[in-house]
Parts: C-alpha cells; sequence; structure tokens
C-alpha cells in the first residue's frame, strides 16, 4: 500500500499539516513513493438465483470473509512519524507513531447467509 511521507507541519500556509511532502536527499518526494507490506484478504460469495414465473426470483446468498485467515502480521503500522524538512528535521522521522490494530489484520474469519426477493 503506498503512502506519501509528510513534513508534519504547514510550510504552505494552507492551514493544512498533511499535505506537505517530506524533502529527502534534498528532494521533495513523489506522491505515494513509500510502500508498506503486501495485504491478502481474500473474500468469497456464492449466489443461487431460483425463477418463478414472471420476473420473480430468490436468490440464495452464500459469503465467506477472510478465507485463508490470512494474519498479515507483517503489515505496517497505522501512522509513521512525520519527517520534517532539513532545517527542522524530525528525529523520529519515518518511525511508527503507534502498533498496528489487531482489527487490520484480517479480522476473524465470517460467514454471512442471505436470501434475497426480486419482484
Amino acid at each position: 500500500m503506498p503512502y506519501t511521507p509528510i513534513i508534519g507541519f504547514d510550510t504552505q500556509n494552507d492551514a493544512n499539516d498533511e499535505n506537505d511532502r517530506a524533502i529527502i536527499n534534498g528532494k521533495v518526494v513523489g506522491r505515494n513513493s513509500f510502500r508498506q507490506p503486501n495485504f491478502f484478504d481474500l473474500d468469497v460469495r456464492l449466489v443461487k438465483a431460483f425463477k418463478f414465473g414472471d420476473g420473480k426470483e430468490v436468490e440464495l446468498i452464500g459469503e465467506v470473509f477472510n478465507v485463508t485467515r490470512a494474519k498479515n502480521l507483517n503489515f505496517g503500522v497505522d501512522a509513521v512519524s512525520p519527517f520534517g524538512t532539513p532545517a527542522q528535521p524530525v528525529a523520529t522521522a519515518g518511525q511508527p507513531l503507534f502498533a498496528p490494530s489487531t482489527a487490520r489484520f484480517g479480522g476473524p474469519r465470517q460467514v454471512q447467509l442471505g436470501m434475497r426477493v426480486v419482484f
């Protein structure tokens, strides 16, 4: 997943601290130039339709979320420390601000069953 390293304060005077890109090795970094590790998630949906007369049908639906129960433990942090500027560098530039939430690791395997009537 791409992300853009930011300075962490408003140098453009546009009242937005979250859009000023970091300067690394003397160059302003490109948009989405850094990458998080890969994330894997597999969801499956099965639908079977039964037709009854003039345009009426019943659909039975089965869905499974996170089929493989992939943990994605190598996926990156929720937020990264700002980089600062060459004149005002940040000592913790690019380091994790806090641990990732467990909700992003793919969550538990879930099954959902449903039925839809079309008339």
